[in-house]
């Protein structure tokens, strides 16, 4: 005597049980891709500011971010480099004494650094956050540090805040 077996539900349940896992791996490929190429542009961007710096250009004049491509600030050549990823408000400058002398000079250390918070494109670090209940965050703090040696000394020495090398 034959059992009759009828399999016309298998492929439903089968797709039913591996799609969420097909999803998750999806959403992490692309999640992936968009933070990397995000990671690319700080670093960029910081580098771009450095050796923009690096060739005498200005600091924000009162506080005001100059992203004017004709006459950027030194924060404002790293949101033009960014292409408005990063905002003024990410970007420090700093300058650090390696010459003898006052003020200063071509030869000094100039330095870039770049905090930007990376938010995803895809609801996938909302779920990872729910699913280790709040211990993964939800964003990524992107830091990217960039500096140069100074070809001339700035225009003007107003205004200069003193750092630290890069680490």
């Amino acid at each position: 005597m034959r059992t009759p077996t009828n399999d016309s539900g298998q492929a439903v349940v089968e797709f039913v049980l591996l799609f969420p896992v097909v999803l998750v791996l999806l959403l992490m490929i692309v999640e992936f891709g968009f933070a990397l190429h995000t990671y690319v542009t700080v670093n960029n961007s910081a580098a771009e500011a450095a050796r923009y710096a690096a060739v005498g250009s200005r600091i924000n004049g009162g506080g005001a971010c100059q992203s004017d491509p004709a006459n950027p600030s030194i924060e404002g050549r790293a949101v033009v480099a960014s292409a408005g990823e990063v905002s003024c408000a990410d970007v420090r400058v700093t300058y650090r004494k390696l010459m003898p002398g006052g003020g200063y000079l071509r030869g000094d250390s100039v330095n870039v650094a770049i905090t930007h918070e990376y938010l995803p494109i895809t609801p996938l670090g909302e779920l990872m956050s729910a699913l280790s209940f709040g211990s993964l965050p939800a964003t990524l703090t992107m830091r990217a540090c960039a500096d140069a040696r100074l070809e001339r000394a700035p225009a003007s020495q107003a205004g200069l805040i003193p750092g630290t090398a890069c680490s």
